[in-house]
């Protein structure tokens, strides 16, 4: 009867209740109030049958019973809590409104230093801090202690810790193929990084069985995991890639194939190049001369080069207009930008500083200079980029090295400016204006707070003549500030706050005022991390 009586329904849903709705005819209990139903319009005929049936199909049945699993039990603490003012120094970081990240990292890696834990009624906000706050990961893994790690099982959207993962750099790997179809986003990743680190050559093999299927968003992500391991199996697959629908996901591939020499990829283009790059030895400064190709060539198009320039394609400001109209200038400038500078010069067999300065001549400069520049940042060619910082002198240098920052670490843009303060010190005042958005860019791109040396070198050759410097903006000082009081050492903070109780009073008692007060909001923020430090070594 039940099914009959549903099967009624359907026919009706498919028909419509344009021309009217046909009354059920049941017994028993539904017989008694489906034809309650006969004065309403046809619409509300059927939902109300509808709902009636599932009321009466599910009247009477007892609630699924479920054995609930007894949660694991969260092992005995073994790290010593942290002390009351400790505690105190976290809770104002979380709470400010300013989200101050950088001092969050800090406590953090403090306390995973001392072997601190943080106290119970903050892990929480901690854990669901971290979501978005990798860098942070590691040090929240050491501090957070059991109870942390145990409460972290129990939420998925927590379990990114390093210590909740010891499974995903496994020391044996099996490749579970069933766990790469039906797992989730995650699991995937963790699976195709272990393949790679283990079984490499079946990497490829695994991800092309399925990137039809895989969503835009995930497949730069996926193929970002063939650094690890990559090698000469790899290569059809990437190749394939060039081609797809997905503009990161091209230009992943080019990074990948045009990083290493031995792939057919990188030989095509660096013996394409050298076909159209002549080096003029005879004379006393080598010269180059450019022979540009004079038709596309059906094979280029398989290897990832267009044929047409785009409208929207980016070429120097300086170029010539021809360049902008003749094809060929716009195939060769793809090709400069197919391969690693540094594998074109050893193809070449020029020195690195050579073909940087060969570059910067003749007709064809405009578009060397700037494939040049792409290609260092695109292949994150550390040699080149040094080159290019340390050349472009005094005029460039922040320009140059803040293109460059993200690819060089804390110690290398130390080293960096370092040799710029000391060598052209003297003269910093003069380009403030125009390098000071670049400066205080350069200064984000630190990853951990200067070394005492150089906070030292901060302060007597950078911010002192900027500190002491009567003709510009007060505001200024507020600027260039701004950055240091998280990145100065934190214990720099005793002979700092003497070293500006030194300084040399302003001509305007305005501009005095002003100035002590970012001072003083420096000095303050700067003091916070000192003793936070001072608590958590306790």
């Amino acid at each position: 009867m039940n099914q009959q009586l549903w099967e009624s329904l359907l026919k009706q849903a498919i028909i419509g209740t344009e021309n009217g709705c046909t009354l059920l005819k049941a017994e028993g209990a539904l017989g008694q109030i489906l034809p309650q139903l006969a004065t309403r319009s046809s619409e509300e005929q059927f939902l109300q049958t509808l709902a009636i049936l599932n009321q009466y199909f599910q009247s009477g049945r007892c609630p699924i019973k479920m054995q609930p699993s007894p949660l694991p039990v969260c092992d005995k603490e073994e790290l010593p809590l942290c002390n009351t003012q400790s505690i105190f120094y976290l809770k104002t970081i979380l709470s400010d409104s300013l989200q101050r990240n950088l001092l969050l990292l800090e406590w953090l890696r403090l306390a995973a230093y001392y072997k601190k834990r943080v106290p119970i009624e903050l892990i929480a906000t901690l854990l669901e801090k971290g979501k978005g706050f990798p860098t942070i990961h590691p040090y929240l893994s050491q501090c957070i202690g059991k109870r942390g790690q145990w409460l972290a099982t129990l939420n998925s959207d927590w379990q990114y810790l390093p210590a909740l993962k010891k499974d995903s750099v496994p020391t044996k790997f099996v490749l579970d193929k069933t766990l790469w179809e039906e797992g989730r986003i995650q699991e995937r990743f963790a699976l195709l990084e272990n393949c790679r680190r283990f079984q490499p050559e079946e990497a490829s093999e695994l991800l092309a069985s399925s990137w039809k299927r895989e969503d835009v968003q995930h497949r730069k992500k996926f193929l970002d995991t063939f650094s690890i391991g990559l090698n000469l199996n790899d290569e059809p697959f990437l190749k394939t890639c060039l081609f797809d629908r997905s503009s990161q996901v091209q230009e992943s591939a080019i990074q990948l194939l045009g990083s290493r020499s031995e792939f057919q990829f990188t030989q095509h283009w660096l013996k394409t190049l050298s076909g159209f790059i002549t080096v003029d030895r005879k004379t006393k400064e080598p010269k180059l001369k450019i022979n540009l190709p004079e038709k596309f060539l059906p094979e280029w198009e398989t290897l990832g080069l267009k044929e047409k320039i785009p409208t929207n394609a980016t070429l120097p400001g300086n170029t010539p207009e021809a360049h902008y109209k003749n094809p060929s200038h716009y195939w060769f400038y793809q090709m400069l930008k197919m391969v690693r500078p540094s594998l074109l010069v050893q193809h070449l067999t020029l020195k690195t500083i050579d073909w940087y300065y060969l570059c910067k001549k003749g007709e064809f400069k405009s578009i060397l200079t700037l494939a040049l520049k792409e290609t260092v940042s695109f292949f994150k060619d550390q040699e080149f980029a040094d080159l290019i910082i340390q050349e472009n002198g005094k005029d460039q240098f922040f320009a140059e090295l803040d293109h460059f920052s993200e690819m060089l670490s804390s110690s290398q843009l130390e080293k960096l400016l370092t040799q710029h303060f000391q060598a052209y010190g003297d003269k910093l005042l003069a380009r403030l204006d125009a390098d000071r958005y670049s400066l205080l860019r350069v200064f984000s791109y630190f990853k951990e707070e200067f070394t005492l040396e150089f906070s030292r070198i901060i302060l007597n050759d950078f911010l002192r003549p900027i500190l002491e410097y009567n003709k510009h903006h007060v505001y200024y000082i507020y600027e260039y500030l701004k950055p240091f009081p998280s990145l100065f050492k934190s214990d720099f903070y005793p002979e700092t706050e003497l070293f500006l109780k030194s300084l040399k009073p302003l001509k305007e008692s305005a501009s005095q005022e002003s100035r002590q007060k970012y001072i003083d909001d420096f000095l303050n923020q700067l003091q916070f991390r000192y003793q936070m430090k001072k608590e958590l070594s306790a």
